[in-house]
């Protein structure tokens, strides 16, 4: 079986998944959704013919993988990506080319990239890693939005499992905690 996971569910990943060439895949999981695509979903899930599921109801703190809890496993794998990142020869280049026109602290400007790079790498590492516990023994394929840290987000999953889209929109659902 094939899973699909969905970071937003909104009218342009509806419409990138019916578009998309791989559309083999047997379920839709999303995290999130737009909220003007709400009614939509039944609507959705008849035309792709492929049963649509909101992730809500996993508590981290209570699944494990190898030995450690989804939590943990979430903030370590985050932790190496964004390692991976600053370390990039790209970013290094970004980094000194700032420092040299400014004058800031080098570690201080990368601390500084690093926690604000966390946010981009949170949600493509939990749906990851609930994939690998929910999505145990499957496919799973993944749909992020693109962020700056796309690459290491491809590497770290496999360039051919993850696809990215651009979305510059903020009417996001707030979920129920």
């Amino acid at each position: 079986m094939k899973i699909l996971w969905i970071d937003l569910l909104c009218f342009k990943t509806i419409i990138l998944v019916y578009l998309m060439k791989r559309s083999n895949f047997d379920h839709i999981y999303y995290i999130n959704i737009h909220k003007t695509f709400r009614p939509f979903v039944n609507l959705a899930s008849k035309i792709l013919n492929k049963p649509i599921s909101n992730i809500d109801y996993v508590v981290e703190s209570e699944i494990y993988i190898n030995n450690n809890n989804l939590h943990d496993v979430i903030q370590n794998r985050i932790s190496s990506i964004l390692e991976r990142w600053l370390e990039s020869t790209y970013t290094q280049k970004q980094i000194t080319s700032f420092i040299s026109k400014t004058g800031f602290s080098k570690s201080k400007y990368s601390s500084h990239l690093k926690e604000k790079a966390y946010y981009f790498a949170f949600k493509p590492i939990q749906i990851y890693s609930l994939a690998e516990v929910i999505g145990e023994g499957h496919t799973n394929l993944f749909l992020f939005k693109k962020t700056p840290i796309s690459q290491e987000i491809k590497k770290t999953i496999g360039g051919e499992l993850v696809d990215f889209y651009s979305y510059s929109n903020y009417g996001v659902e707030k979920r129920k905690t």
